[in-house]
């Protein structure tokens, strides 16, 4: 062919073909007309990184003919056209096959390294089919080249996770390259650039990509020497341990905005949240980026436990990060999806939700005034109707169209941390349970020099816990319905919710009940020949045996049998010291509470309340390693209830009720009593309760009237209530009166 050919694309589409070059570009590469090569050409569109002198990077085009080599750059097209002319190629280098000395295919085949005799160094970055299609073509037509392929030092994973981009970091509405700091403005034209270089001052580049691997846990960044001349016959592509980084993959995820730009940042650019660095990846290859979001998606929805995820962004400089607010609630469902295009596979019951459901996630979504969240959180529950269902869509959910069912808040404690407590909003969906449990669950990640972490002061995120509902084993149910804990696999996945509410416990196990019953379960095998075991060990599907239900999706939900109560009951008498032969002391009532300090503004101190027949006392207790999981190993290293302290509802002089010292609490006034002489404990002896006639010292009221306190909040207003109509009936059987309930401002 003769004259100009048009090639009709925005940037080079990089791949191999079979095309026809123009006259000037035959006289360019030695021949005087078409008709005297040997064979077609062949063109392969790349990224180029020439090394001499200097180094060069640009995108173009490397044609191999039957003789010689021949590499051409591509000029950025004008921002306004549509089309690039073949005859605007600029040659940059020619060789023929003899001037190759090494001929080398990394292992991941993203580039090919040309060593040249003269000392100049080309490295071809393209897909692995043309790659391939290049090494044996060029090894055939030089085979006196040295040729082999290189053993990166790279973690372990396939192939096809390997990615080469630019990391770019967004700062005050900067695109900053990690390296260098002094990049401009990150605008379309400057993205572009990178790849396809307007003037020819900027082939020479600040920075090179770098190689992205992804694996099951850990998003890797490699910083590649492409031009490495060191070592002759190149030895190898130089990496150093000092220019690799990883992070968590959980504390990576994707910009919600995705989808927003030109066709050049469609193609090419994912904006990323790495920590608390807003990233932008721009892929050397377009294929590469959708690949690239199609694994990430698929690996971070297969991790199991803490994730990060991003509630709202406070700039509204910045572009990347979608925002979530209360007003958002007034947005249709018609513009939530257009704003959300990979969501536009959701079922028409995802994307018109029913009005009742969005007024009962509303009403759920109340957070108790005595949890202490985090500013991720308190934003969280300012969502209502619309808003909180897109926030579950955008930040929260991993499975394209599952439902939000219900919310709820209550205080955590993971079985890997059981002495901490920590607040959390339990989102239940028919895929998983999340829990978002603001800074007290992050998971820090690996900071290195690739990826520096400013203070996220216009970022909300916040730490989520995930439980696939396949997952999902058991379900144990606390005493008086006051907490339940939930068990996965592993010890990471055992978790206990603590509602401090029989009735906030019981609409949780109901409504997951009802979401396991629409899972698509495996059935279970066939038995084999029943013998005696099967036939007495075995438990019928949706029956009660021995306080468990099995669940028609197999998981176990257990509640208190009376062996638990009995060894509560046990531990209180041996507590209480009950001497030999007096009835033990029945447990009337078990509550979860705080015991307020002292001072205003002091945290709460968790306590569980128990109150028997004759006595108040107060535990410490350990929420979530009793009953022993089936993964321990070994017995937990405390005890489940620890005393905290005990008096006798005898003692009691009166009960307040109010707002003072804190809202809605209840205050105990027992008399200070105190050790007396023998005489003294033989009267206390003698009109003691039948009950309670023991050989111990006696107590009774000192003679300086002291009293002590304790000041007891009770989240929930139903078991408050019960608590002190219990309390009122026993001391008025013990005291013969009524109970004095005073109330306070």
């Amino acid at each position: 062919g003769s004259g100009e050919h048009t090639l009709r694309c925005r940037e080079p589409a990089l791949g191999s073909g079979e095309h026809t070059l123009g006259c000037a570009e035959h006289q360019a590469l030695g021949c005087e007309s078409p008709e005297t090569e040997q064979e077609q050409e062949e063109v392969l569109w790349a990224v180029c990184v020439h090394s001499s002198e200097e180094t060069r990077l640009f995108a173009g085009c490397v044609v191999v003919t039957s003789e010689v080599v021949a590499v051409f750059r591509t000029p950025q097209p004008d921002l306004r056209g549509e089309t690039l002319l073949l005859s605007q190629l600029q040659l940059m280098l020619c060789f023929p096959y003899s001037h190759i000395l090494a001929l080398r295919s990394p292992d991941p085949e993203l580039w090919l390294s040309v060593r040249l005799k003269a000392g100049d160094y080309l490295c071809v970055i393209a897909d692995s089919n043309s790659l391939n299609s290049l090494y044996e073509r060029v090894k055939a037509a030089s085979p006196d080249c040295c040729t082999a392929r290189s053993i990166l030092q790279l973690p372990p994973a396939d192939s096809q996770t390997h990615f080469i981009a630019y990391i770019l970091l967004t700062g005050g509405g900067e695109a900053i390259p990690a390296e260098t700091l002094d990049t401009p403005a990150h605008t379309r034209t400057s993205l572009c650039s990178l790849l396809l270089p307007v003037r020819e001052e900027q082939l020479t580049p600040t920075s090179l990509p770098c190689l992205l691997v992804l694996t099951a846990q850990w998003l890797h960044a490699v910083k590649v020497d492409f031009c490495t001349t060191a070592k002759p016959y190149l030895d190898g592509v130089g990496v150093s341990d000092d220019v690799v980084s990883r992070q968590p993959l959980a504390a990576v995820l994707l910009d919600p905005s995705e989808g927003e730009g030109d066709a050049f940042c469609h193609n090419h650019v994912a904006h990323l949240l790495v920590g608390s660095q807003l990233v932008s990846a721009v892929f050397v290859l377009p294929q590469d980026k959708a690949r690239f979001l199609q694994l990430f998606t698929r690996l971070r929805a297969e991790l199991q436990g803490i994730k990060t995820i991003l509630v709202h962004k406070l700039s509204p400089g910045h572009s990347h990060a979608a925002l979530y607010s209360a007003e958002s609630a007034g947005q249709t469902p018609d513009t939530a999806r257009q704003s959300n295009p990979c969501r536009s596979q959701m079922s028409l019951s995802l994307r018109y939700p029913a009005e009742s459901l969005l007024h009962t996630l509303s009403e759920e979504n109340q957070c108790p005034s005595h949890l202490p969240v985090s500013p991720a959180l308190s934003h969280l529950t300012a969502l209502t109707g619309t808003g909180l269902w897109e926030f579950f869509h955008r930040s929260v959910a991993e499975v394209e169209n599952e439902e939000l069912r219900h919310v709820t808040w209550a205080s955590v404690v993971f079985y890997t941390r059981a002495e901490q407590e920590m607040p959390a909003c339990l989102m239940l969906s028919t895929s998983a349970v999340y829990l978002l449990l603001g800074d007290g669950g992050t998971q820090p990640g690996v900071r290195s020099e690739l990826w520096p972490m400013p203070d996220p002061s216009d970022l909300l995120l916040s730490s989520c816990f995930v439980l696939k509902l396949n997952s999902l084993q058991c379900v144990h149910i606390g005493l008086f319905d006051q907490y339940f804990r939930i068990s996965g696999p592993c010890a990471e996945s055992i978790v206990t919710c603590l509602t401090r509410d029989s009735y906030t416990t019981h609409t949780f196990v109901q409504q997951l009940m009802g979401v396991l019953s629409l899972l698509e379960r495996t059935p279970s095998p066939e038995p084999v020949e029943p013998d005696f075991y099967t036939e007495f060990g075995k438990k019928s599907t949706g029956q009660m045996e021995n306080y468990e239900i099995v669940h028609a999706s197999r998981v176990k939900f257990v509640y208190p049998s009376e062996e638990e109560v009995s060894d509560l009951t046990f531990t209180v008498a041996e507590k209480l010291a009950e001497p030999l032969g007096v009835p033990t002391c029945n447990v009337l009532l078990y509550l979860l509470a705080f015991r307020v300090g002292p001072e205003a503004g002091s945290p709460l101190q968790p306590q569980t309340l128990i109150l028997t027949s004759c006595d108040l006392l107060l535990f410490e207790e350990d929420y979530v390693s009793y009953p022993l999981p089936g993964c321990a190993k070994q017995p937990p290293s405390r005890g489940r209830y620890r005393l905290s302290d005990t008096r006798r509802i005898r003692h009691l002089d009166r009960v307040l009720i109010g707002y003072q010292p804190f809202p809605q609490a209840v205050t105990f006034v027992f008399d200070d009593v105190r050790d007396l002489d023998l005489m003294s404990d033989v009267t206390l002896d003698h009109f003691e309760h039948p009950l309670r006639g023991r050989g111990t010292r006696g107590l009774r009221r000192s003679s300086a009237g002291t009293e002590v306190q304790w000041c007891l909040f009770v989240p929930s207003a139903e078991c408050r209530e019960k608590l002190i109509a219990l309390l009122a009936r026993q001391w008025e059987l013990l005291c013969s009166r009524e109970l004095p309930v005073e109330l306070t401002g």
